[in-house]
């Protein structure tokens, strides 16, 4: 299959291409995207220029001694890239798994953002994980993004029982309360419902 348009707020979306070894072909990977701006993302879709971006210093990370950037696209969206770290000991870029080092990181982030932006040519399919607190993924505002009008599918995986409601055609909540979200990086998330979520996608 064609690699789909997954766009998530955290490392998950990254996590599945890799496992699937499909093509990167969308600018989200590897990025945090907080609450305001996944709900934007969603709600404005058709209508956001995706060329029109802003490098900006990072104001928020869980990462917060390393120095790295966020973009803003059209004025609306942040996307926080947190594993793309200015390190001026490296000339090239250094990468350790998932994290890049690079004395040039700014050019290096607008460079893979267009590189990746020209093969985004399928429609998005959007996944939030709720867990992690410091990305603003609070009840509330997950049943804020489950009540947007949007034929776009949306992938919810979730602690609270209650949104399981919003299954649907083109939503996908799957129950998960196990808080196993930790240092590593939850590594469960990243295999455990893949075959679920390609179903639902390809479906």
């Amino acid at each position: 299959m064609h690699s789909p348009n997954i766009i998530t707020n955290c490392c998950l979306g990254g996590q599945i291409y890799r496992t699937q070894q499909w093509v990167y072909n969308n600018p989200f990977m590897w990025c945090a995207i907080l609450s305001d701006s996944m709900l934007s993302l969603i709600e404005k879709w058709d209508d956001i220029d995706f060329t029109n971006i802003q490098l900006l210093n990072g104001d928020w990370s869980k990462c917060s001694h390393k120095k790295y950037f966020k973009l803003q696209i059209d004025n609306l969206i942040d996307v926080h890239y947190t594993h793309y770290i200015k390190d001026e000991q490296y000339d090239t870029p250094h990468v350790v798994d998932i994290d890049v080092n690079y004395s040039n990181i700014e050019n290096y982030i607008v460079e893979k953002y267009n590189e990746r932006l020209s093969r985004m040519n399928m429609p998005p399919v959007f996944i939030v994980l709720d867990e992690i607190p410091q990305y603003d993924y609070s009840h509330d505002n997950v049943h804020k993004l489950l009540e947007l009008h949007t034929n776009y599918k949306i992938v919810c995986i979730t602690r609270h029982k209650d949104l399981l409601d919003y299954s649907s055609d083109n939503h996908l909540m799957i129950f998960d309360d196990t808080n196993r979200f930790d240092k590593y990086h939850c590594p469960i998330y990243y295999c455990k419902y893949t075959n679920k979520i390609k179903s639902f996608i390809t479906g």
